[in-house]
């Protein structure tokens, strides 16, 4: 594989309207004239620099670089510099795609700072997939494709690389009304065609054997809630926050593809079932079983997660 050089121009922009009855002055000089201290100053632009010697003679403490370094009134100006500082710069290899992989900018607005970034692709990367899957009733078409598809899925992500894990973990609601039926709980849809509904089961952790989550995709059968939302939330957290039980690998890429047809319940709606209490983001399995499974018992005291608690 060959090495890719990216350039990349990081500007930070800050537009201001400014009026002056000034004659003779430069959209500059208005525009730093216009400030009244050392932070505005140098944030209005990077033209402006602020002069912190009060016994100055001009009119204002805040004028262009140029003009402080051409009337030498001024011998202590503030005028910092965008800088750009990298703070690791692991080489290329196997399990290192892209250099430098982190970096501090400080950036004044209006100002431009250039860098490049180093990109190799590398042959057979580990990736570690998990497959979260919602089953209420209106999904029970897209587990039987699944079923179908499963080998396919497996096959087709080693045609890509050679070291993959599959997981499978799957997901309802908080088993608490309005969300679910309690007084059907064990036969949500009637005549016995659904299970009882859960927050978040781990059926399968991550595992390079790929016969195994084709086994479990094919054991699974529908359950049902009541609200069209769904608690898909309850799900990601414990998929992100239970790293050993998920056995998500560091060195791999880690992906989670979430497979529903509505929308999720988010922080501010477990208080309509009693759950009052803000989201911690700790793992909550009970591990009782191969995986684990959320536990109940948390799921109708802590609300569900914030949008920015899963990010």
């Amino acid at each position: 594989m060959g090495v890719w050089k990216e350039s990349f121009a990081l500007v930070l922009l800050l537009t201001s309207l400014l009026t002056s009855s000034c004659q003779g002055q430069t959209a500059s000089e208005a525009l730093c004239a216009a400030q009244m201290n050392c932070g505005a100053c140098i944030s209005a632009s990077p033209d402006c620099a602020w002069c912190n010697d009060e016994s100055t003679v001009t009119d204002t403490r805040c004028r262009p670089v140029s003009a402080w370094i051409a009337d030498d009134q001024c011998r202590n100006v503030t005028n910092p510099p965008s800088r750009l500082v990298v703070q690791r710069n692991t080489p290329l290899m196997d399990t290192v795609q892209v250099s430098p992989q982190q970096f501090n900018i400080s950036l004044r607005p209006g100002e431009t700072v250039s860098f490049d970034v180093y990109v190799r692709p590398a042959e057979n990367f580990p990736v570690d997939l998990y497959y979260l899957m919602d089953l209420s009733y209106s999904m029970r078409d897209d587990l039987e494709n699944l079923k179908l598809l499963g080998q396919q899925l497996a096959d087709g992500l080693k045609a890509k690389t050679k070291d993959v894990w599959l997981g499978f973990g799957t997901f309802v609601d908080k088993t608490v009304d309005p969300y679910v039926d309690m007084a059907h709980l064990d036969d949500p849809c009637g005549r016995g065609l659904c299970r009882r509904p859960f927050p978040f089961i781990n059926n399968l952790p991550l595992t390079p054997l790929s016969n195994l989550f084709v086994d479990k995709v094919n054991n699974e059968s529908i359950s049902g809630n009541l609200d069209f939302p769904e608690g898909g939330m309850d799900a990601l957290m414990q998929v992100l926050a239970c790293w050993d039980e998920i056995k998500w690998r560091h060195d791999a890429r880690r992906i989670v593809v979430v497979a529903t047809d509505a929308g999720f319940h988010f922080a501010g709606d477990g208080k309509l079932g009693g759950a009052v209490i803000p989201h911690d983001g700790n793992c909550y399995l009970d591990k009782d079983g191969a995986g684990g499974r959320y536990r109940e018992d948390v799921a109708k005291r802590l609300d569900y997660p914030s949008i920015g608690q899963i990010n």
